[in-house]
């Protein structure tokens, strides 16, 4: 099986396009929507983030604050962290990364003339 990355920014059409891949019968995965469902309060992933990381990870309503969570990662000593962000430089979020990854999808439609 080939597995491809599929990121852009907000309004870049990434949506429309996971959609046309859906349309064809390939399988899309929504990373967003993925993380929320382990991330949500109660779940098994839920549990296990609080168990290694301590309930001080989560927000008022109980459900996980990403925020501290990565502070987190970077305090417990790990020696590379990855942040998937689609908005990244949108964010202010690319200052104090050691190296930036992108990964795209060019798509090419050629008219023809009747």
């Amino acid at each position: 099986m080939r597995i491809v990355g599929w990121t852009g920014g907000i309004a870049s059409g990434k949506s429309i396009v996971s959609n046309l891949f859906k349309a064809h019968g390939i399988p899309v995965v929504n990373a967003d929507i993925v993380a929320q469902n382990i991330l949500k309060k109660g779940t098994g992933g839920w549990k296990k983030v609080v168990a290694a990381f301590g309930e001080d990870i989560l927000l008022d309503n109980g459900e996980v604050d990403r925020a501290k969570l990565v502070l987190k990662l970077w305090i417990k000593g790990f020696s590379i962290l990855v942040l998937d962000v689609p908005i990244l430089f949108e964010a202010n979020m690319d200052s104090g990364l050691n190296q930036l990854l992108s990964f795209g999808l060019i798509l090419r439609h050629n008219c023809r003339g009747s």
